[in-house]
């Protein structure tokens, strides 16, 4: 069932509860899906139909679409005049980012995170759709559920064929029926406080390790290993400039999947990018370069992968054997890696020892000799935006450091002071005196960062904020999993 799992990711945006009621549908089938069709609509408490696909609305929710506090489910198909697929799933960055709930034809729904090779994912397999009403789910109080914003999709292709699809998305606010701050997954606890800790987990994990993380992935297409990618001039040609003392020609690198390409590591991947450097520096004494990166609806095993621009550059001035002074600046322009949204400006100061450029996540940057200021301008990451501020990173040449976060976001100020140490592939945090995180003092302890183990969250540890008007402290134990998901308590 791996090909089922493949189609179903391709457009990244999804669903998650609800739906019930009737419409009339149309009597008259439309053709199997051809192309790629993506069709928006507002949450409806029941299906409703249309003169064409792109005015269908098929999923209907019911009294919670209008901020009610009812929430069902019900699918309603449009006819087709041959056998297709369906997937249905829903999708909720706040509360468990990159995680899919997929809903399967015996009534189940599956985390992402748990599919195994023979779970089938498809809704609904070789029918024709038509006047057929679905309840999915029926009269759950949405003061139960979670009090985020859910993306639902219903995704439709051809019958055992993923080269073709017709997809309808829409957005529920599951906040304004909830009455008060919806579920608290830990019993006896305050739910509104839970949820806004599990915010500044959200904020604080993503902004460093998410966004680093996503940087790393979105540069790995242009590394080469494969016949898709093309640099012009050839490398030669820029190995001969070097050793000539020449200026270094621009370099355009282009990497073209067409509408399907198998990489050596196995994925499989779609669309174009393309990065251009230019003013290249490369000497004894100086590295350096502008770039552009433009990346064109570009897919990773059926996936949303990269879309947007990047801009910038970095020059490194050697000042010893082993420092260099180093700037820099990174311009995001509406980029999506991996489904978030991202925007703004980093600019990058100070000295850095040798740093893998192939490999710029946060815990190498963290193992990187030298003294790095980070600051941020108007910067959006999914729901959360550095509105101006720094991050200063320091580290010795023993894996001793420290971290100092004084940034101005939409969830309050974030005021951290942190050392950092690395054991093997980890970097261990602690604060050296509680920090503010919006309403929040926040304590960490023996927090592990490992990104070959898990790219966003840490793996061990404990964080824990204390509300400043109230002086009650919610304490967040991470075990490990990988998911968003850690133990929550209260004192």
């Amino acid at each position: 069932m791996q090909h089922h799992k493949r189609s179903f990711f391709i457009v990244l945006c999804s669903l998650f509860l609800c739906l019930s009621m009737s419409y009339a549908n149309s009597s008259s089938a439309y053709p199997v899906p051809q192309g790629e069709n993506v069709y928006p609509f507002s949450p409806v408490s029941a299906p409703v139909s249309g003169n064409d696909l792109s005015s269908y609305k098929p999923l209907g929710f019911g009294s919670a679409a209008s901020g009610g506090s009812m929430l069902d489910l019900t699918l309603s198909l449009p006819s087709f005049s041959g056998p297709v697929d369906v997937y249905l799933g829903a999708e909720c960055d706040a509360l468990a980012p990159g995680e899919i709930f997929i809903f399967t034809s015996d009534n189940n729904i599956i985390p992402s995170s748990s599919l195994t090779e023979d779970i089938d994912i498809r809704f609904k397999a070789g029918t024709s759709g038509g006047n057929t009403y679905n309840t999915i789910l029926q009269n759950i109080p949405v003061s139960a559920l979670p009090p985020y914003t859910w993306d639902f999709i219903l995704f439709v292709t051809p019958a055992n064929s993923f080269n073709s699809y017709v997809a309808w998305v829409t957005e529920l606010d599951l906040s304004q029926g909830s009455s008060g701050g919806g579920t608290s997954p830990s019993p006896g606890t305050d739910s509104t406080m839970e949820s806004e800790i599990k915010q500044n987990i959200d904020f604080i994990f993503g902004i460093t390790s998410g966004f680093s993380d996503s940087l790393t992935e979105a540069t790995s297409i242009f590394q080469g290993q494969d016949n898709a990618t093309i640099v012009d001039p050839p490398i030669n040609s820029t190995i001969q400039a070097v050793s000539s003392g020449s200026p270094v020609p621009t370099t355009t690198i282009t990497t073209d999947y067409g509408s399907g390409y198998t990489t050596t590591s196995g994925a499989v991947m779609g669309g174009n990018a393309q990065i251009v450097l230019s003013n290249i520096q490369f000497t004894s004494q100086t590295l350096g370069t502008d770039f552009t990166g433009t990346f064109n609806n570009v897919t990773k095993n059926g996936n949303p992968f990269a879309n947007g621009q990047l801009s910038g550059n970095i020059l490194m001035s050697k000042i010893s054997d082993d420092t260099y002074n180093t700037s820099g600046k990174i311009n995001v322009n509406n980029m999506s890696i991996n489904g978030q949204q991202m925007s703004g400006a980093i600019d990058i100061s100070g000295t850095m020892g040798t740093l893998d450029l192939s490999n710029i996540d946060i815990a190498n940057m963290i193992k990187t000799t030298g003294d790095i200021t980070l600051s941020f301008t108007n910067f959006v990451s999914g729901a959360y935006t550095i509105n101006s501020g720094t991050v200063h990173i320091t580290n010795t040449a023993s894996g001793q450091g420290t971290i100092t976060t004084d940034l101005q976001t939409s969830q309050g100020p974030v005021v951290l002071n942190m050392t950092s140490a690395s054991s093997g592939n980890s970097v261990i945090i602690n604060t050296t005196s509680p920090g503010t995180a919006g309403p929040y003092t926040v304590t960490m302890d023996n927090v592990i960062l490992d990104q070959n183990t898990c790219a966003n969250y840490p793996t061990g540890g404990t964080i824990s904020f204390t509300n400043t008007s109230t002086g009650k402290t919610g304490v967040v134990t991470f075990s490990g999993a990988c998911n968003g998901t850690y133990g929550y308590s209260e004192q």
